[in-house]
């Protein structure tokens, strides 16, 4: 079966230290199988990403808070905003209901409120 000529657009989170300095992206051409290195997102280890449903944006936990991306249509990253998050640990709740964090205002109860 032949494969298709799709191209796609991946980011690797990573612990930044030594050589790793943030979110990595990655252009990957399926026919050749190659995964090439764009670009580097410069932010303080960005351990959990997820991009929302709409595709239109990339959210990131780093050491400071969460991060917001918007995707641009070559896959690149414009940043966006950055909440503290009062140092809790909410990587599952975004997991959840990452669609309202982008402008929002995190409570104690790490609601999200606009």
């Amino acid at each position: 079966m032949a494969v298709k000529n799709e191209k796609y657009v991946a980011y690797v989170g990573t612990y930044t230290h030594e050589h790793s300095i943030g979110i990595h992206i990655y252009d990957l051409d399926m026919k050749s199988g190659m995964m090439n290195e764009r670009k580097v997102v410069n932010i303080t280890n960005p351990s959990d990403l997820l991009v929302s449903k709409n595709k239109k944006f990339l959210y990131s936990i780093t050491d400071d808070g969460v991060r917001a991306f918007q995707i641009l249509a070559d896959g690149d990253l414009k940043p966006m905003n950055e909440q503290w998050i009062c140092g809790a640990v909410i990587w599952m709740w975004m997991m959840r209901t990452a669609m309202c964090l982008s402008g929002a205002i995190m409570t104690e109860e790490y609601r999200c409120c606009i």
